[in-house]
């Protein structure tokens, strides 16, 4: 068992990341306008707010919408050593009803990522270590399937071309199957690797990708063609540089082969950023909305959240940057379709130490111009994992609380979209006075309906930074100093973020 003083640890170092500013940019063109206060009106409410942990410690990385359920996958654990996939599906409709599930996989089992199979079960991917403790234990990439009732179906591990390789994300694929994508941090080899696997776990095809001096992979995301958009970060040039990063996306086809591949940076607070991520992708009408965040330096604490637009080439057509407030910075972590607009879901910093996290939306049209925004609209802080659209028009959030006693607890909100109804109870039948001489009786109250759960008020926020989109191009070739690794590994926002000790440095720290 850990102490309490570890526990708290592992669970406090989950939210450190990159993010924050504002600027739109539209293909070559550049325009800065400082920030104001975006129409709260037009904020989602929140419909519903629950936390989902057991009794063990629970972590979670991820989100989806399955037949009238959310469910959110992520880690389980009482012991260092041992960390299981977990998983908890809730009504999408109120939040009742919560179904867990843990799964008994032998060593610490840090989940990236889990989707749902035929069947009713679920597949967990995850980077699978024997003996953690050990000074050099080494990890490898895992599946683990379950069935319908919830028991192991079948667990496979994984042979990357490359060393010092993490897995990263998960999708789902054809017939039951799934893709899956990660990198290595190997510095003679810093690339990509995609493994298309069937139900069964065998691989059907995989892919390098490797155009650049190095490329960091931290999502992947089917496109509606049957092809996959990988994205995540890039060095560039021809040398390892820690300290640099560019944005990435690549489009594979449906058997992986390479279509396309583009470099994103991107100008803030007067000057050229240098730290670059993507760590989520929608797809749009005209190509890819793209989502993360970037930083003048990989150890500057004034981050902003990023979104890039591009087209089904992946050349950039619209760019925004932003932060909340003047203090600290903000991160995206997820896009969501929202109507006819798209919902940039992450966290903001209250303060430059980058410890305490507060949920932070906007709400953008197609060309990321903001119509309106919500800080904090949880009223408690709290690191937003992942975000995805739910039943009824609405944004479901997952991620963990802090609690006052130092645990992290997982939950599941869900704002905007239909409210959840509430029963009207029925009236009752004042009953027929008998015949005199026996006294009328009186009639009895009719009841009112039950109150509607009334929203959180979304706070309001100020910020008087401005910051300068660059369109730099967006080619497969580059020159200049390349970006390193170590901020991949923290940037996914898994348990592996918590637990990992023998890992390469992050950027972040």
């Amino acid at each position: 068992m850990v102490d309490d003083i570890s526990r708290r640890g592992v669970l406090r170092s989950a939210g450190a990341a990159l993010s924050g500013g504002i600027a739109t940019g539209i293909g070559s063109k550049s325009a800065a306008a400082a920030m104001g206060r975006w129409d709260q009106d037009e904020a989602p409410p929140v419909r519903w707010h629950a936390t989902v942990g057991t009794d063990d410690v629970n972590e979670s990385v991820g989100i989806r919408a399955e037949d009238g359920r959310l469910a959110v996958g992520g880690g389980s654990w009482d012991d260092y050593d041992e960390v299981d996939p977990w998983s908890v599906t809730v009504d999408a409709t109120d939040g009742s009803n919560p179904s867990h599930a843990t799964l008994d996989v032998e060593g610490q089992f840090l989940t990236q990522g889990s989707v749902p199979v035929a069947g009713g079960g679920r597949l967990y991917l995850g980077n699978r270590t024997l003996e953690p403790d050990i000074e050099d234990a080494t990890s490898e990439p895992m599946l683990v399937a379950s069935g319908e009732d919830g028991e192991t179906a079948w667990q496979r591990t994984y042979e990357p071309p490359f060393e010092m390789f993490s897995a990263a994300a998960l999708a789902p694929g054809p017939s039951g199957g799934a893709v899956f994508v990660g990198y290595s941090v190997d510095i003679d080899n810093p690339n990509t690797w995609v493994a298309a696997v069937d139900a069964e776990g065998n691989v059907r095809w995989e892919q390098q990708l490797d155009e650049f001096f190095a490329t960091f992979a931290t999502g992947i995301e089917p496109t509606g063609d049957g092809g996959y958009l990988v994205y995540g970060s890039t060095m560039r040039g021809e040398q390892w540089d820690i300290d640099r990063q560019d944005g990435w996306a690549a489009r594979i086809s449906a058997e992986g082969d390479p279509q396309w591949s583009q470099r994103y940076r991107q100008r803030s607070a007067g000057g050229q950023s240098e730290y670059h991520r993507f760590v989520d992708a929608v797809e749009t009408g005209s190509g890819y909305l793209l989502v993360g965040d970037l930083a003048p330096s990989a150890d500057d604490a004034a981050t902003r959240g990023w979104a890039v637009t591009v087209d089904s080439e992946g050349e950039r057509l619209y760019t925004a940057l932003d932060r909340p407030g003047t203090d600290g910075g903000g991160k995206f972590v997820a896009a969501v379709p929202y109507g006819d607009e798209f919902a940039l879901v992450g966290s903001a910093y209250r303060s430059d130490d980058r410890v305490v996290e507060t949920p932070w939306i906007l709400g953008v049209d197609a060309t990321l111009s903001t119509n309106w925004d919500v800080l904090d609209p949880l009223d408690q802080s709290a690191v937003v994992r992942d975000a995805v659209a739910a039943a009824g028009g609405g944004i479901a959030l997952a991620g963990n609380h802090d609690t006052e006693d130092g645990w992290s607890e997982p939950f599941v909100a869900k704002l905007g979209g239909d409210p959840a109804e509430t029963p009207t109870p029925s009236s009752t039948p004042t009953p027929t006075p008998s015949p005199s001489p026996t006294p009328t009786a009186a009639p009895s109250p009719t009841p009112t309906d039950a109150a509607t759960r009334s929203s959180t008020p979304a706070q309001t926020r100020t910020a008087d930074d401005a910051a300068e989109a660059e369109d730099a191009p967006a080619t497969s070739s580059g020159d200049g100093p390349g970006f390193g690794v170590g901020a991949t590994l923290a940037a996914l926002g898994s348990v592996g973020a918590l637990l990992r000790r023998s890992q390469a440095p992050t950027d972040e720290e």
